[in-house]
């Protein structure tokens, strides 16, 4: 599953942040693959306004192909709000626990990785990203993160050891990629397939 951040911060061209567009692009280009090879995916834009509006918005449906309408989505996504990271990460976990899938299950974070919300900041949001990364673990979920070429400092506490790649690199080192996401566990017993 991709989840796409579409907050604020990635309106523009700023110091850490990846653009909206170059997001939608590596994201486009991730769901076109498995489209190709018939691997379910699904993919959602996220942002939030506070602890209780978390805005998870349907791009794409795992049964459904990644045609016009889906790209229409993508393309279409406007940059506002904030980014709760933690609330994303478990909304695409507790989605992929209910497929009940025997396949690899992964999630694509496609972010700047910087956790920032009302009353959601500095220790508090990099410890909620961190335990959602480890619940996520739990539940047989890999995670890779595809991220700025030179992410924040803070962002780098979330995420540790976790499989990562930079943006441009999805485009432009296929072997790079690949390598990340074969590092992203999975449960002991499944098939190599990817559900995403």
């Amino acid at each position: 599953m991709s989840i796409l951040d579409h907050s604020g911060s990635t309106g523009g061209v700023t110091s850490g942040n990846v653009p909206r567009a170059d997001l939608a692009t590596t994201a486009a280009l991730l769901l076109a693959a498995f489209d190709s090879l018939g691997t379910p995916s699904a993919a959602f834009g996220f942002r939030s306004y506070g602890r209780t509006r978390v805005v998870m918005t349907p791009l794409k449906l795992e049964d459904q192909r990644f045609d016009h309408r889906a790209r229409r989505a993508l393309a279409g996504l406007e940059p506002g709000g904030f980014t709760r990271l933690g609330a994303a990460i478990r909304f695409a976990t507790a989605r992929l626990d209910d497929c009940r899938s025997p396949v690899r299950r992964l999630i694509i974070l496609h972010s700047d990785g910087y956790p920032f919300d009302d009353g959601y900041e500095m220790s508090y949001a990099v410890a909620d990203t961190r335990a959602a990364v480890a619940e996520a673990a739990r539940a047989h979920c890999g995670l890779l993160w595809i991220r700025p070429r030179r992410p924040d400092e803070t962002a780098l506490r979330c995420f540790g050891d976790t499989p990562q790649v930079a943006a441009e690199d999805v485009v432009t080192s296929p072997a790079a990629l690949a390598s990340e996401m074969a590092r992203a566990p999975a449960p002991a017993g499944s098939r190599h397939q990817t559900r995403g």
